[in-house]
């Protein structure tokens, strides 16, 4: 039962994280409008792209190596997560410093500067929700996720009031990295393992492509030259959409930390833990569930975007639709992500994700005008393929994309 709580927390935790961050969005674009207002989407992108490709590897490779870090500064300095953190690091520096008037209209080095810092914030905050992950407070995890957008809405809703620039805004973005200093105290007691200090190269570069089809469009049409509505219609419409996404992220340090006790539990190959799925009976109103909600926010959409964000964007519901829909195949790619990486199918995980990313990108470049829509249909393909190759491997693999069941039964392969 306190299992269950956990979960409904995670959730939640992750829903005021995602409204709070379109809080912090409505507000800059209305106070800033949409020439300045395109800075903010390019350090935003950085951010989102940061935090996801981080926190779904360094945070996971914190859970997984309960007991070896003791703090966020000692889980920041490890091998593992340097080699993740400084090549981000690095090439956001070099991308957003030769390209800087095209992705931010502003020759300045602020902005570089700014975006430069953001993924090394974004491995702090994953270490620590790692570190209260680890210690199996998923309640305080769910805490920090909604507190850190929390401080970036309302100092967005601050700087309305007081006209201020987009520089401040910025800043703002950079703000929600407080809740480090949330993190938990080294003496506190961490849930034991006998597992070794995980390699994290696999969901690394798996995070890192998963999340920049989400968030990557509206920086590759500002590089391409597209039009200023187009690019941040775009940004604006996958920003609402990744909520549904982003509540599935947050069940990843629960999902991870049941996979490492539950893989602790059954080493040495005398019991298999794994939950069966429910029978096609029961799957049929949780399908019907989906294909209703992915209609609902289809035809809603259009409306939330056009209430929040005003005339700086135009979307429509065909592309409402395509949006809807690569968001929904993006959350059950989280699910295969995960399970692949924790049976340690590196291997197969980057293969499948650099095929299917590599063939966007030869597409978006070799095409003459990046629109709304032709981005949307790149965006979708990749994450259709991902899926279909991911499912593929796990079945070869005979890998349970389900944990935490009771049914433990004896491995006859012994």
């Amino acid at each position: 039962m306190r299992s269950k709580r956990d979960e409904y927390w995670l959730v939640l935790g992750s829903l005021v994280s995602g409204l709070a961050a379109l809080t912090f969005l409505a507000a800059s674009s209305r106070s800033l409008g949409l020439d300045q207002f395109r800075q903010i989407i390019q350090i935003w992108t950085i951010w989102a792209l940061s935090a996801g490709s981080l926190g779904f590897s360094v945070q996971q490779h914190v859970i997984t190596s309960a007991g070896t870090y003791r703090s966020v500064f000692q889980a920041l300095r490890s091998q593992e997560v340097l080699r993740v953190t400084v090549p981000l690091m690095s090439g956001v520096a070099v991308v957003t410093t030769i390209w800087r008037t095209e992705i931010f209209g502003d020759s300045s080095t602020i902005w570089p500067l700014l975006a430069t810092l953001i993924p090394l914030g974004c491995a702090a905050t994953s270490a620590t929700r790692g570190l209260w992950a680890a210690r199996r407070k998923f309640r305080f995890v769910a805490f920090l996720s909604a507190i850190e957008n929390s401080l970036r809405a309302v100092a967005a809703l601050v700087l309305w009031l007081f006209d201020a620039g987009p520089g401040a805004f910025a800043l703002a973005i950079l703000l929600g990295f407080g809740v480090v200093s949330l993190a938990p105290r080294p003496n506190l007691s961490v849930q034991e393992t006998t597992q070794p200090t995980t390699r994290i190269y696999g969901s690394a570069i798996a995070g890192l492509l998963a999340y920049a089809t989400l968030v990557m469009s509206p920086m590759i049409m500002a590089v391409k030259s597209a039009n200023i509505i187009e690019t941040s219609s775009t940004f604006i419409l996958l920003a609402l959409l990744r909520t549904p996404y982003q509540l599935s992220l947050g069940l990843v340090p629960k999902f991870a930390a049941d996979r490492t006790l539950g893989n602790d539990r059954t080493r040495g190959g005398s019991v298999t833990s794994r939950r069966v799925p429910g029978s096609v009976r029961h799957r049929w109103p949780l399908l019907l569930c989906i294909v209703s909600g992915i209609v609902a926010v289809t035809l809603g959409a259009p409306v939330a975007v056009q209430i929040l964000f005003g005339d700086i964007v135009a979307v429509s519901v065909m592309q409402s639709l395509l949006a809807t829909t690569t968001t929904a195949i993006a959350v059950v790619n989280i699910v295969l992500v995960v399970s692949a990486s924790t049976a340690r199918l590196d291997r197969q995980l980057i293969t499948i994700w650099v095929f299917a990313t590599g063939l966007g990108v030869a597409y978006i470049v070799l095409a003459s005008a990046i629109s709304l829509t032709s981005m949307l249909c790149t965006v979708g393909a990749v994450e259709l393929g991902v899926a279909t190759g991911l499912l593929f491997v796990l079945l070869h693999h005979r890998v349970p994309l389900f944990v935490g069941g009771t049914d433990s039964t004896p491995d006859r392969r012994k």
